[in-house]
């Protein structure tokens, strides 16, 4: 498909290629370079004026958290919504009941009170959940009742949600929220990329020996990187994102890099010993890079 341009003419030696916000790709050229020159030029610069313009098609959805309920999450590929259980239910309905109960009993044994508030609590809230709670709420009120002692806050995946539950004492409030998914998410990716690592590194087993050093943080322009001569390898926080098969490809393209160092020849005829469809791996990762990275 040929591109189509805006073509300005100055008093210059060299040809410069802008694509401008709106997508539009603007070319400023010699004064006397003729269009089939320009073309030329254009042609070998096509595969990054391609990729340049998908990347404007994606900016504006790259993702930005609110930390709100309802909110997409994404976790190992997969879609979830954020939902925000506060730890309200159990203590209203244990301040509901102990009141009831107290009415009742008056000055009865501290220790029977305490008994009978704790079983009529439990049922209480059974039938509390089961009227006007489903499916996450369901569980996360369960959750917490049973809990509220202990729990601070906890995030758990339940069915199509990424559960946020909020403990004694905590109300809601973004930055709490944040905290705890960033926490989630730290934790998981720290287990994950482990544990996938120690699995990739029997691939290369044959070609060298030797413990590895995983560093895991934020990174704003690649997926992974690697130092050879520390046997250190870096992966990006958000990997934790994406299918664990696009995790696997980066941990083995960086493993690929303690036997050859550059991207040459070798060093791709090995990948693609290891990982034939790496090509494609490729390619579908880069798509996630314009909602992630």
């Amino acid at each position: 498909m040929k591109l189509e341009y805006e073509l300005i003419r100055k008093n210059i030696k060299n040809v410069y290629i802008k694509i401008m916000p709106n997508e539009k790709i603007r070319i400023t050229a010699p004064i006397n370079m003729s269009i089939d020159s320009i073309e030329n030029i254009i042609e070998k610069k096509s595969k990054w004026i391609y990729n340049t313009l998908e990347k404007l098609k994606h900016k504006d959805k790259k993702i930005i958290h609110k930390y709100i309920d309802g909110e997409l999450f994404y976790y190992l590929g997969n879609k979830y919504y954020l939902k925000i259980i506060e730890n309200q239910i159990g203590n209203k309905i244990e301040n509901k009941i102990t009141n009831e109960i107290e009415n009742q009993i008056g000055n009865k044994i501290e220790n029977k009170i305490e008994n009978e508030i704790e079983n009529k609590i439990e049922n209480e809230i059974e039938n509390e959940i089961e009227n006007k709670f489903k499916n996450t709420e369901k569980f996360a009120a369960k959750n917490l009742q049973k809990n509220k002692i202990n729990i601070k806050s906890n995030v758990s995946i339940i069915e199509n949600n990424i559960v946020v539950f909020l403990g004694e004492g905590f109300s809601y409030n973004t930055e709490f929220v944040k905290k705890s998914l960033l926490q989630f998410y730290k934790t998981q990716s720290t287990t994950i990329f482990n544990i996938l690592l120690k699995q990739n590194t029997e691939k290369f087993k044959y070609f060298f020996n030797g413990e590895y050093t995983l560093k895991i943080r934020d990174m704003k322009s690649r997926w992974g990187s690697c130092f050879s001569t520390k046997n250190t390898i870096t992966l990006n926080r958000k990997l934790i994102y994406v299918p664990q098969k696009y995790i696997e490809y980066v941990i083995i393209h960086e493993l690929t890099h303690f036997i050859y160092i550059y991207h040459d020849k070798n060093f791709y005829k090995l990948l693609s010993q290891l990982l034939p469809n790496w090509k494609i791996l490729k390619k579908e990762l880069n798509a996630f890079s314009n909602i992630f990275i």
